[in-house]
């Protein structure tokens, strides 16, 4: 289901599920007009390569989207709202325990896990429906959360602050490298990697709590970094780069097919794909199937898209200041 037409106009993916009786699978629903009565017409897209639209509970500043345990769940920033799905088309609101300017979210060992920026809030939940508070380390500008190796690690904006907790409950301190503006990090291959924005330094942990510094071919304003297939992928903000690498040491510059705006990116079934919130009412989106050649991909709308995950086959992809979801 995506953007759907039905007797009356445009309907939401929810009204359209239910009444067809919920045996609705398809990626792209166009009213055809029999008898006043909508017509499904069935279109199969290409994973991470065609997108179709659906729509989130309400209109939110939508920052993070992650994939664990069944559910695809969205956290908002400068808000409590978070909303979650069983198969990124239809969407259930749900509340986080305060608001707060919720900045990333993750899945790992049952929790899912998020954090927030400029604060020592963070919140889990064991089926991403109902949330409970919990407290960082310190108040720190929280940007990014993964899990990896028995640990959900954090990392902040603009100082050299760490976070890693084995239950996504109890947090205790770590030290990145050097103060930069850790962005994103990431878990693959046995490493955490972080990357910083407007920095010629990323940082890798084989425990999450012990950090080391590695040098970028050049300074980079790093957005996101995701792994898969043996690689480390990160994106730039304000340019058409990208860096990739087999080990989270060693980095090789490659190039977007465009300029990216705070983009964010992925893996999931056999590709890399991003997508950024966009400049002058565009929004890009690429695709990579092994990180180093790039393809651009149109997104259903100009929306400012600022997370994507993989789960369940299906890429989604949530957006700011919109209550439209974008999946594939």
């Amino acid at each position: 289901m995506g953007i759907l037409f039905g007797n009356g106009g445009i309907k939401t993916a929810k009204e359209i599920y239910a009444g067809v009786g919920g045996d609705v699978k398809t990626v792209k629903e166009v009213y055809a007009g029999l008898n006043g009565v909508p017509k499904l017409v069935w279109a199969k897209c290409v994973v991470g390569e065609e997108w179709q639209m659906a729509f989130l509970p309400s209109t939110a500043r939508w920052r993070s989207v992650t994939y664990g345990n069944g559910k695809f769940v969205a956290v908002t920033y400068n808000d409590s709202k978070a909303s979650y799905s069983t198969d990124g088309v239809i969407w259930e609101a749900t509340t986080l325990p305060s608001i707060a300017n919720w900045r990333s979210v993750t899945y790992g060992d049952g929790k899912y896990v998020a954090v927030a920026y400029s604060s020592n809030k963070a919140a889990y939940s064991t089926d991403g429906v109902a949330w409970k508070a919990v407290t960082l380390p310190s108040t720190a500008s929280w940007q990014s959360v993964t899990y990896g190796d028995g640990k959900f690690v954090a990392v902040a904006y603009s100082n050299n602050k760490a976070a890693y907790s084995t239950d996504g409950v109890t947090w205790k301190a770590a030290t990145l490298p050097s103060i930069a503006y850790w962005q994103s990090v990431t878990y693959g291959d046995g490493k955490f990697v972080a990357v910083a924005f407007g920095s010629n330094e990323a940082a890798y942990s084989t425990d999450g709590v012990a950090w080391k510094a590695v040098t970028l071919p050049s300074t980079a304003y790093l957005q996101s970094v995701t792994y898969g297939d043996g690689k480390y992928v990160a994106v730039e903000n304000g340019s058409n780069n990208a860096l990739y690498s087999t080990d989270g040491v060693t980095w090789k510059a490659v190039t977007l097919p465009s300029t990216a705006s705070s983009p964010s990116v992925t893996f999931g079934d056999g590709k890399f794909v991003t997508v950024d919130q966009g400049e002058n009412g565009s929004s890009n989106a690429a695709y990579s199937k092994d990180g180093v050649t790039w393809k651009a991909v149109t997104m259903p709308s100009s929306a400012k898209w600022s997370s994507v995950t993989y789960g369940d086959g299906k890429f989604v992809v949530v957006a700011l200041s919109n209550n439209v979801v974008a999946y594939s």
